[in-house]
């Protein structure tokens, strides 16, 4: 799955077909987070703030969190048995926030100046982000972070993949200011470079 800007689409891994699964009209969506429990995609409306939800038949589209300004990334920190975490970036705000599944709570994660990306790893137990030249990660509740790479002209995502038992991971940053997307093995480190 992805957002373009029209909406959400998605490709199929056997044939690289290119579908379109909702059309939002024109406008400017970023970031997209799939809940695998639920079915349920999560998406950033640039243009019109808010954090969005819609099922994957695109029928229902609803805006859990209105009051985010210039979102730009969404991602999913999952716990199963339903209880799951939505973290979502402004760098107009220079806020991450953290809400339920259900838009029933949110709250200001924390005060990230330049925050632009944002990826979560419940394997790992760790939320990470992109701010300025830097990628950092920090436990779910905000606590213990840590600077995992610096040196970047523009850090603009992170993306964590864990490794399998007793393999180390990758993490990938995509760096817009040198149009390069790095690749670091051993995702649970710290890494200077860029």
């Amino acid at each position: 799955f992805f957002t373009d800007s029209y909406g959400i689409s998605f490709a199929l891994t056997d044939s690289y077909d290119v579908h379109r699964l909702v059309d939002l009209g024109e406008g400017k969506y970023m970031g997209l987070a799939v809940h695998k429990q639920s079915g349920n995609l999560y998406y950033a409306d640039h243009a019109k703030g808010g954090l969005w939800r819609t099922d994957a038949s695109g029928l229902e589209v609803f805006n859990l969190a209105p009051n985010i300004t210039e979102p730009l990334d969404v991602a999913i920190f999952d716990l199963g048995n339903s209880t799951a975490f939505i973290f979502v970036t402004s760098n107009t705000e220079g806020r991450i926030y953290r809400t339920s599944v259900d838009g029933k709570w949110i709250e200001v994660w924390k005060e990230v100046p330049g925050v632009k990306g944002v990826d979560c790893s419940v394997k790992t137990g760790y939320v990470y982000w992109t701010a300025g030249g830097a990628v950092y990660r920090s436990d779910v509740d905000g606590d213990d972070v840590e600077t995992l790479g610096t040196g970047f002209d523009d850090a603009q995502d992170v993306t964590v993949k864990p490794g399998d038992e007793g393999g180390d991971g990758v993490m990938f940053v995509t760096d817009a200011g040198s149009n390069t997307i790095y690749a670091y093995e051993d995702a649970s480190g710290s890494t200077t470079g860029g």
